[in-house]
């Protein structure tokens, strides 16, 4: 059984807006926020509690409350949040009012409280922030739908969807509707939304309930291979047990037993706490056995271990073809003891019958038969053998009710079913003998009009034309039931226009027509004559079809077959106005894509090209099969070309020349193409066509004219692209320093767009070569690696800079950028080396602060505290507005603290807290509780400790304060808190340099890891 997913997990993560204070916030305050930001629902659910026990008052009470009424919803302590969203949703002033609501909403449809969650939500609507209403519209469709409000779900969800990507929820609510038209047994409207939900959703878990719902639906309609296809686009997760059970019912109709059994037989072993496991196991024997394999549906249904009376009538059956009919037997009699009713009982008692009856044992067999009926019995069971597609079973019952009861008033009757099995068992001559024994019984009227019309049917299917043109012209004449009468003249027009009788089957058409005006093949017996009618002679029965038809299936079929008559014809405005009129009758897509290409066909001939280009570009969009895929776009690069509309013609060609045209095709459309662009005074786009043109086809005829028409374009045109080929032709000619500058220049000009890998590969080119450029090449070359975060490449091209040319004005700033690199690459002895040259040979550099910067933070890395100290202080001194001065602070106050020097270390991270109010301040707030620890003011270090790891999301230093607290608790006796600090950092930070550590202490402490 399908169910709809809960509308909960929608939404336990809907975005509302972050509750933030104008002004900075108290520490408590701050603190309840920052445990929320961190996720640490239960602590803030504490927190905010106690914030409103002592500060009910407070200008921030109300934000308090909300963050409260947050955590206990992120919680699912919907029925402790809702008190608090309630009693915010009544305070008028209250920003977030509207989020309060729809959270009220929300916490009452957890408790099922529909009524004052529809309320909630409405307010949401009539007075919340816009933000909310389409989450507030779906909640109600789904309250809606949840308490089968199915029409007013769907009017809801139809809104959301008519928003398109303007919503949000519009995926959602499109699922929705597919829900409500399947819950409301709108089985047609079903398969549309479900096929357009798969259409528009490419990707979630929702499509596979989708397609499980298209499956059933395709069932209900009798359309098996359909609903085999969606059920199988199902391979995983929740749904993938109902897809099983899908596929199997649908291979069951599709009279593909043995893969329908297998499909049972997979659901029941990979899902045995599926719902459909006991309905699959019994599946899998029944359609094992309807397949041939008796004794596999035995096994199977043995092993079912049930009383079921359906179970055990087809493990009778199974025992019976094993040859164990006295199991057989015992199965049956098990089965009738659970009482059975209706058609199951007939079926058991006959097969009681047949089961004694073949074990000799006539008398019981008798008794058998006269419990179910006896020849009526027969008569029945052989009926529901043949209306249970169960041929050969029928055709048993008929000949044994026809041997055993020859003056039984159901002779005909068995006679009947005896031609129809033998019909369906596609024995069409000996089903014809039977029919004419029928008929010599004087059956009842609407069995001998059954037997008539089967026995054409019998001709038609041998091949016998002529045959069944006499039996068929027989039913005509002789049948007493006007329903069958009618078939048989339909058949008799078929069989005689296969039969190449033109003439005839137009007069036999013409009759069914005349005679049946209302009759259920008259649509049919109108498209045929339009079918058959020549050229032009078609538009009487089209327009006959489509004045007394205008909603049948044909209708639009028959239109587009005028149309097209009428366009070979030459008349291209009837030809319009017929593709037009089959577009209006909501044609089948594939009839709709025709009709939409020749309606543009039309146009196009009637040199209307901007219409053919509009109609194309529509058309090209859907989803059409590859033959009229291709037809569109080639007329559609036609079209937009003559219409001027080269953009557009260029789109169309690039599609068609992968939808598989010839090297000849793609070479004729993208001519009109570049002729297009010609037109426009374009002279980069025809040179872009014809570059597409030579990477993709084979016949490389036309490489010399592309290359030809190519070579105008230049770097100050602004193509860097062709630029960058002539270059690349150029080097490969040889090396100049004329390429040299050449490769610089278009190097800038991809550094300037972002291309890095690209324009370094130029610069080397550039940097290779002596010439005027050779320095700034480098230079740039290194700029481009440090950008691209290849700080070693870096280092090698500033090194080349600085050594090649100490005179270059590039000469200072080159050296900085190699202590740069070097730092980057972690070799930190050579960044000072690089660094002090830097502030020996040019103190007055411009870059000279970046480098006391990187200077004191190279000096830090290795530990060298008084270095870095003085080069920090120097900074601090001499370039107070230095850009990076928190983190130089930062630096300073390790190195202060790598001193001793406990004062001035704070100092200097409280100045960092005062300048940054992320990860330096994080990694300053750090420090802090290291000197706090170090001092032996355990209860301030663990507090700082704890702010780090709850107001910061920076993964070393958190992990490294984790270690912090947990080492404070370990001195304050507490090791059980110790320890949760320690697997918080291998659970939360496990590659952090604190995790050994934790792993360490942890093992102290006696606790696994």
């Amino acid at each position: 059984m399908l169910r709809k997913r809960s509308w909960l997990a929608l939404f336990l993560c809907v975005p509302l807006a972050n509750a933030q204070s104008a002004s900075d916030p108290e520490e408590q305050y701050r603190f309840l926020v920052g445990l929320i930001e961190k996720e640490m629902f239960e602590l803030a659910a504490e927190e905010g509690l106690s914030f409103l026990r002592e500060h009910d008052d407070h200008p921030k009470a109300p934000l308090a409350r909300y963050r409260l009424a947050t955590a206990l919803f992120e919680l699912e302590r919907f029925e402790d949040a809702r008190p608090h969203y309630e009693r915010l949703s009544q305070r008028g002033s209250f920003e977030y009012r509207g989020e309060a609501w729809f959270r009220l909403g929300q916490c009452e449809l957890a408790r099922g409280r529909h009524k004052e969650a529809e309320r909630a939500l409405r307010s949401v609507l009539d007075q919340g922030e816009s933000y909310l209403h389409d989450a507030a519209s779906f909640l109600l469709a789904e309250s809606a739908f949840d308490q089968a409000r199915y029409e007013e779900a769907d009017r809801t969800y139809a809104a959301l969807v008519a928003k398109g990507t303007g919503s949000e929820y519009a995926t959602d609510a499109l699922r929705g509707r597919v829900w409500c038209a399947w819950q409301l047994n709108r089985v047609e409207d079903t398969v549309e939304r479900a096929e357009d939900y798969l259409r528009t959703v490419p990707e979630g878990e929702a499509r596979a309930e989708i397609a499980v719902i298209l499956g059933e639906a395709h069932l209900e309609s009798g359309a098996p291979q359909a609903a085999l296809s969606a059920y199988r686009s199902v391979k995983s997760g929740p749904f993938a047990d109902a897809a099983l059970r899908g596929e199997g019912f649908a291979l069951a109709a599709l009279e593909e037993h043995d893969r329908a059994a297998e499909a049972f037989g997979r659901l029941a072993q990979n899902f045995p706490d599926s719902e459909h496991a006991p309905e699959a196991k019994l599946q899998a024997g029944i359609q094992l056995f309807l397949s041939g394999d008796a004794a596999a549906a035995k096994r199977v249904l043995q092993g079912m271990s049930s009383n079921d009376p359906e179970a055990l009538y087809w493990l009778a059956r199974a025992q019976r073809e094993e040859g164990q009919p006295e199991e057989a037997l015992r199965s049956v009699e098990r089965a009738l003891a659970g009482q059975p009713e209706g058609e199951l009982a007939e079926r058991l008692h006959v097969a009681r019958g047949d089961l004694l009856s073949a074990l000799g044992q006539v008398d019981s067999a008798l008794d058998a038969y006269e419990s179910g009926g006896s020849d009526y019995a027969l008569y029945a069971a052989a009926v529901a053998g043949l209306n249970e597609g169960d041929a050969e079973n029928a055709q048993r019952l008929a000949a044994k009710l026809i041997a055993e009861h020859d003056q039984s008033p159901y002779l005909a009757s068995a006679y009947l079913v005896l031609g129809e099995s033998l019909f369906q068992g596609e024995s069409y001559d000996r089903a014809h003998t039977a029919l004419e024994r029928c008929l010599a019984l004087d059956p009842k009227p609407e069995e001998k009009a059954r037997a008539l019309t089967r026995q054409g049917w019998c001709r038609y299917l041998t091949g016998n034309l002529a045959a069944a043109i006499e039996d068929f012209g027989k039913a005509v004449e002789e049948s007493p039931a006007p329903e069958e009468a009618e078939e048989a003249l339909s058949m008799l027009a078929r069989s005689l226009q296969e039969s190449g009788q033109g003439d005839r089957a137009r007069e036999a058409r013409r009759l069914y027509l005349s005679r049946y005006p209302q009759g259920s093949r008259h649509a049919e017996m109108l498209f045929a004559e339009a079918q058959a009618a020549e050229g032009l002679k078609a538009v009487d029965p089209v327009e006959q079809l489509t004045r007394e038809h205008p909603g049948h299936p044909l209708v639009a079929r028959a239109l587009a077959l005028l149309a097209d008559r009428q366009s070979q014809a030459g008349e291209l405005s009837a030809a319009r106005r017929s593709y037009e009129q089959v577009l209006a009758a909501s044609p089948e897509p594939d009839v709709a894509g025709e009709a939409r290409y020749g309606l543009a066909w039309c146009s196009f001939q009637q040199e209307d090209y901007e219409g053919a280009a509009a109609l194309l570009t529509q058309l090209s969009r859907e989803d059409l099969d590859a033959e009229l895929e291709r037809s569109v776009l080639e007329l559609a690069v036609w079209s937009c070309a003559r219409a001027g509309q080269a953009r557009q013609a260029t789109e169309h060609w690039r599609r068609f020349a992968r939808v598989g045209s010839s090297d000849e095709e793609r070479l004729a459309s993208a001519r009109l193409v570049v002729e297009a662009w010609k037109e426009t005074g374009d002279r980069e786009a025809p040179q872009a066509v014809l570059d597409e043109l030579l990477a993709m086809i084979q016949d490389r005829k036309v490489a010399v004219d592309v290359l030809i028409e190519g070579s105008y374009l230049a770097l100050d045109q602004g193509d860097v692209d062709r630029a960058e080929a002539q270059v690349r032709v150029a080097r490969r000619q040889g090396n100049s320093p004329a390429v040299a500058e050449a490769a610089f220049f278009v190097g800038e000009a991809r550094f300037e767009e972002g291309s890095l890998e690209r324009a370094a590969d130029l610069y080397e080119a550039a940097a290779k070569e002596e010439s005027p450029v050779q320095p700034q090449a480098l230079y740039k070359l290194g700029f481009a690696h440090l950008r691209g975060d290849d700080a070693a490449g870096a280092r090698s091209s500033f090194a080349r800079l600085v050594e090649g040319f100490p005179e270059s004005e590039l000469w200072g700033e080159g050296l900085f950028l190699l202590g740069e690199s070097s730092y980057r690459v972690g070799d930190y002895p050579a960044a000072i080396e690089a660094l002090e040259r830097l502030r020996e040979r040019l103190p007055r550099h411009e870059v000279l602060p970046k480098a006391l910067f990187r200077l004191g933070l190279a000096y830090g890395e290795l530990e060298r505290w008084r270095e870095a100290e003085a080069r920090l202080a120097a900074l601090a001194q001499e370039h107070p507005d230095f850009s990076h001065r928190a983190e130089a602070e930062l630096w300073r106050g390790k190195a202060l603290e790598g001193l001793g020097r406990e004062r001035p270390a704070a100092q200097a991270f409280e100045r960092v807290l005062s300048l940054d109010k992320g990860e330096l301040a994080c990694k300053a707030t750090l420090g802090l509780g290291r000197l706090a620890e170090t001092r032996g003011d355990i209860q301030e270090a663990l507090s700082t400790y704890l702010k780090v790891s709850v107001l910061y999301g920076y993964d070393e230093p958190v992990a490294q304060a984790l270690l912090g607290a947990g080492r404070c608790l370990e001195r304050l006796e507490d090791p059980e808190k110790a320890a949760e600090q320690y697997r918080e950092i291998l659970e939360r930070h496990p590659k952090s340099k604190a995790a050994e550590e934790a792993r360490r202490r942890l093992r102290s402490l006696g606790s696994d890891s």
